[in-house]
């Protein structure tokens, strides 16, 4: 390789023209320039020098260089006619309408914190949540997504499916047919005498609601089977308090479900009426069902009246990312300190109550503004913040200190949002609105109503046209030490986009901004993004755009020139020997600096949380980014540091809470962007809350994963990694030193004589023990899991099945999936979420009540006569096959139904099964399905075996997988039954594949298989055996013995020297089991690699035995 064209100067080419012309999008105050790349002509005389800003005023731009949007002024043209508003329908969105107004000049841009309408096709469909009944399910008129309830007669609630996840809600029963009410769908006594279930739709999804109609005369207890979307899962800590997962992360604590007695629900109650409590939920062991126990105390209580309504599963919980549009929710420092359990009510509460004791504050956020809205770096003419006020402590033109709504400084969702650690916001621009409307109000008169009340947010709003982030809005009392002042006001949930429902709305009257378009060009490069005043002083003439472009001896020419520096940059060099020149679109690069366009915390906020991350956006993908974080005195915060993946945020997570009532000032510098064009340094101050405590744990459990926190204010902290509990000083401490647990450990196989687990260091593939010597420890790991996590406690797996009358279910899975076998009738007859990828497989016909032998499950003649569907269960997952017993008369046909949520099943290449995700991107793979025979008393690799012809078909809306086994090959009399049809159509979550040579990209390795074959067969076909280990816990040790240990199961002949053996080595390049083969498997090294020639087979005394390796040293590496 040469590496000498990096100091070489490059000849002339079209490449360099680069460096002459500029393609620079300007943004100034309310003018956007749009500018061409402008070739210099060959000996002409130079362009005038850049004027700066301040000088005088430049010369107009070329005629014709005002960008017109034609809508806009046709629109514009019709009002005036009229003499009314008129829609411009081009700039409409799902949540935002947009007029033109009659004066000829201004726009009016309507938003709403949700959906209004839907797209329909080229157009848009007003939301209409109303349910009716149509195609077999009940479903809304019209909304986001698609949402689809039972008629009743089966278990399966509802299902739900937007563009980003898909999620199924169960019953424990079946259900009885729903009575139909506007958006609402009531099953009587679905949960028992008097207990209702409820399903309302929503404009983007539903919220799910169990009523009880009388008080029970005992503790009553509710499952709620949920079938999570793509990529999210259920997970509990040591009490069975679940959390939901996407990715491997917690994004939700799911919150005790609120219970609302009849006061408290009334659409009329006073803000403090009716009584509150709670029902406890939990996770049910080994499986994705939520169980909610309402507290027996609150049911009991005779202030309680009935019905009370116990708030369940919302699909605003796998939905919750607010920047995708609005929200609306409230909190008070009482009763409701968590967001989470009230943000889908039909209202939201400010102000003061309870004589001065209780705090309301409210949360809204609409709808960012669309990147090409008119109103971008316009003028705002008026922004008035419109709400319907249903219900207030009293009436009139000014009650107590009013309302004021304030502009929210920092990011906030409505699902984490709690009283303690509220999001930053600023004076500027808020307004206080004093008036007040009550139809139940004493005084009479005009305000004796419901009716609207109005902010006025111009400064707020026109901040945002600029360019600040949108978070939207924080309404709190005037003052909050008035005694009694409070506001209702209704919200998108009650009964959305019907007349009356009167949501909350945003009213923008503006002025757009003028766009120009202007060509400019530049003797010398500029030195850095021009202002308008610069660009337009160095506009071309008319006609100028049009000259000739420099030649090359030209660009020879001017570069020779004394005093003209050249830069040998990346896009400058030369291809090495033997290539070729890319392609280069001079349009393409740029000579800008990337920018930060937002900070968060914002510049110069106050009560900063403690714990809040710092993020930096910048305006173009960056790298070698730096930041710091610094004291006023200068002491740096230490802490980690990422960047997303397209390059466009940086996050700093402190290392430990930030200080309080303490001004940080950040830095971020060094950003490069893919040009080398570097990010000048960027600094800003924020200061942090003032002190108090915030959280107080006397760690009273003395076991389990969660220490509670005694201050009221729900800061529980949960043990995790090696932290785990000891006897402190007094009563009982928590330690979170890994030492600490590794010398307990050790000290303990010594006083006993034994090997010892080490706490906290056991994971689902590996345990650890100190060894009775005292000086050594022993790791196991498997290659896949052999234990899960039940009750914060490690378990072994048990796959064995068992009968839960609606269904079967393994005792003990791998941690973080579920699994269901039918067990019998309809519907699916096995359903998994594992990983975040959910499916469920269903036969053609109704199926008979299974027999049960440990983790398999036979439906006797499911196929036909003699023709069985077997399940069998695996640690991480589940396979299924068709057994034939008897020779079948006729060809077969098998269609299998395949429902994967969020995944697509499809045939690749070869006649491969391929799951794709989102944007086609594989996620698994699976062979061509096979059937094989059974001779060699089920040692499959001595058996005959056909491919299996398999089509993916689309049926009446289905996904449905079409065998088609080889007639001949299964009606041939050498063919010995019983024949076994594997359809491979589970998703593989194993990590251990064999390739062999025969194989390629079309067919590659089986990583469901239920053996491995390693070595040599005849006709030189060639076995490879991959295995992947998770060994995180090991760096840093000092391993001083580690062995490989294999089951063998068959081998030529058995003896201490069978062949040339097995040799085991250390792979040195990264693999997919989804799809490694011949062609492409991992790379290897003979450094420390180990053989073993003892083989063992069906012939020995002792079958099967284990085969071991020293893989000390691949271990130590």
């Amino acid at each position: 390789m040469s590496l000498t064209a990096m100091g070489q100067r490059p000849s002339a080419s079209p490449h360099r023209r680069k460096a002459r012309g500029f393609l620079i999008p300007v943004l100034a105050a309310s003018v956007t320039l749009a500018a061409g790349l402008s070739p210099v002509p060959a000996q002409a005389a130079p362009l005038p020098p850049l004027r700066l800003a301040g000088a005088p005023e430049p010369k107009p731009p070329a005629e014709g260089g005002l960008v017109v949007d034609k809508f806009i002024a046709s629109a514009r043209t019709k009002a005036t006619k009229a003499g009314e508003r008129v829609e411009i329908p081009e700039h409409r969105t799902e949540s935002s309408t947009v007029y033109a107004n009659p004066d000829g000049k201004t726009l009016r841009m309507e938003l709403y914190t949700e959906p209004i309408r839907v797209k329909k096709g080229d157009g848009f469909a007003p939301i209409d949540t109303t349910l009716i009944q149509r195609d077999g399910v009940i479903e809304p008129k019209a909304v986001q997504g698609e949402l689809a309830l039972s008629t009743g007669g089966d278990r399966t609630l509802l299902r739900s499916d937007s563009e980003r996840s898909a999620a199924s809600v169960s019953a424990p029963s079946k259900l009885p047919k729903p009575v139909l009410k506007g958006n609402t769908a009531t099953y009587r006594s679905a949960y028992g005498q008097g207990v209702d279930l409820q399903v309302t739709a929503t404009a983007t999804g539903f919220r799910q609601e169990i009523v009880i109609g009388s008080r029970p005369s005992g503790p009553l207890r509710f499952r709620l089977p949920v079938d999570l979307p793509e990529g999210m899962s259920f997970t509990a800590d040591a009490a069975s308090r679940p959390s939901l997962m996407s990715g491997g992360e917690k994004i939700l604590d799911l919150r005790p479900g609120m219970l609302l007695d009849a006061a408290a629900e009334a659409p009329a109650a006073p803000i403090d009426g009716g009584r509150l409590g709670k029902a406890a939920v939990t996770l049910e062991p080994g499986a994705s069902t939520l169980v909610y126990a309402p507290d027996p105390a609150f049911l009991a209580d005779p202030a309680v009246t009935f019905p009370v309504t116990l708030m369940a599963v919302d699909s605003d919980w796998w939905e919750p990312d607010i920047s995708d549009g609005g929200s609306d929710t409230f909190i008070n420092n009482d009763a409701w300190t968590y967001s989470a359990d009230g943000f889908n009510l039909d209202r939201i509460l400010v102000g003061k109550s309870n004589s001065g004791s209780v705090r309301w504050r409210s949360y809204l956020k609409f709808p960012d503004i669309p990147h090409d809205s008119p109103l971008r770096q316009g003028t705002v003419q008026n922004a008035d913040l419109t709400l319907w006020n249903h219900l207030s402590n009293s009436c009139g033109d000014a009650v107590g200190s009013g309302v004021i709504a304030r502009r929210i400084t920092s990011p906030w969702d409505e699902l984490s949002l709690q009283w303690s650690a509220q999001p930053t916001v600023t004076n500027a621009g808020s307004d206080d609105e004093l008036g007040a409307y009550s139809p139940d109000c004493a005084l009479g008169g005009w305000a004796a109503k419901e009716w609207f009340l109005i902010h006025s947010v111009n400064g707020i709003v026109q901040e945002w046209a600029d360019g600040a982030p949108n978070y939207g809005f924080q309404l709190t009392a005037g003052n909050e030490n008035d005694l009694t002042n409070w506001r209702r006001y209704r919200t998108q949930e009650y009964t959305c986009c019907s007349p009356g429902a009167h949501p909350p709305k945003l009213t923008v009257d503006f002025e757009p901004g003028q766009r120009l378009r202007l060509m400019f060009g530049f003797d010398q490069r500029p030195s850095g993004l021009p202002t308008y005043d610069e660009a337009a002083a160095n506009a071309l003439e008319p006609g100028d755009e049009d000259l000739p472009p420099m030649t090359v001896a030209d660009s020879i020419e001017h570069d020779d020139a004394p005093g003209v520096a050249y830069e040998v940059r990346r896009n400058n060099l030369e291809p090495l020997e033997g290539g070729e020149w890319s392609a280069m679109d001079p349009e393409v690069g740029d000579d800008q600096p990337p920018a930060v366009v937002a900070v968060s915390p914002v510049a110069d906020s106050t009560q900063v949380p403690v714990d809040q991350q710092v993020t930096v956006t910048f305006s173009e993908p960056v790298d070698e980014a730096t930041f710091k974080l610094k004291t006023a005195a200068g002491v740096p915060v230490a802490g980690t540091t990422a960047v997303d993946e397209a390059r466009l945020q940086l996050t700093f997570t402190p290392g430990a809470p930030l200080a309080e009532g303490t001004v940080f000032t950040a830095e971020v510098a060094g950003a490069m962007d893919l040009w080398e064009n570097t990010l000048p340094t960027h600094t800003w101050s924020f200061t942090t809350v003032d002190g108090g405590e915030r959280g107080r744990w006397r760690f009273d459990e003395g076991e389990g994963e969660t220490a509670a926190d005694s201050s009221g204010r729900g800061k529980d902290a949960t043990l995790s990694g090696t932290a785990n509990w000891i006897t402190g000083k007094a009563g009982n401490a928590v330690s979170n030193t890994q030492a600490e647990a590794f010398a307990a450990a050790r000290a303990e196989a010594v006083r006993l004589g034994k090997a010892v687990e080490v706490a906290g260091a056991t994971t689902a593939t590996s345990v650890t023990r100190a060894e009775p010597d005292g000086k050594r420890f022993t790791t196991t790991i498997t290659s896949g899991p052999t234990r899960t996590r039940v009750g914060g406690a490690w378990m072994p797996i048990d796959t064995s099945l068992v009968d839960h009358g609606d269904a079967l279910k393994p005792r003990a899975i791998a941690s973080g999936a579920s699994l269901e076998v039918s067990s019998g009738g309809s519907g699916a007859f096995v359903t998994m979420t594992a990983n975040g990828k959910s499916y469920a497989l269903r036969w053609p016909s109704p199926l008979p009540r299974p027999t049960v032998e440990g983790n398999v499950a036979t439906f006797a003649d499911a196929a036909g006569a003699g023709a069985d569907l077997v399940v069998t269960v695996l640690p991480t997952g589940f396979r299924h096959d068709v057994l034939l017993r008897e020779r079948p008369d006729k060809p077969l046909e098998l269609r299998i139904g395949v429902e994967n949520t969020g995944l697509r099943l499809s045939e690749g290449r070869g006649g491969r099964l391929l799951l794709t995700g989102r944007n086609d991107k594989v996620v698994a793979s699976a062979p061509r399905p096979v059937m094989w025979d059974g001779r060699a008393d089920g040692r499959r690799q001595l058996a005959e075996d056909r491919a299996v012809d398999a089509e993916v078909v689309e049926r009446a809306g289905r996904t449905e997988l079409v065998l088609k086994p080889d007639h001949a090959w299964l009606s041939n009399p050498k063919t010995v039954y019983p024949v076994r049809i594997d359809p491979s159509t589970t998703l593989p979550l194993h990590q251990d594949v064999e390739v062999d040579s025969l194989s390629d990209e079309d067919w590659p390795g089986d990583p469901t298989g239920p053996f491995l074959l390693a070595g040599t067969q005849s006709g030189n076909l060639k076995y490879r055996v991959h295995l992947k280990f998770d060994t995180t816990g090991l760096p840093g040790s000092t391993v001083t013995a580690a062995t490989l240990s294999l089951n063998n199961i068959d081998a030529p002949s058995c003896g201490n020297a069978v062949g040339a053996g097995i040799q085991v080595r250390r792979l040195t390049s990264t693999w997919d089991p989804d799809n490694v083969h011949w062609g492409n498997k991992p790379t290897s090294t003979t450094e420390d690699a180990q053989t073993v020639t003892k083989a063992i087979n069906p012939n020995c005394a002792t079958w099967p035995g284990l085969l071991q390796w020293n893989v000390t040293g691949m271990t130590q590496d």
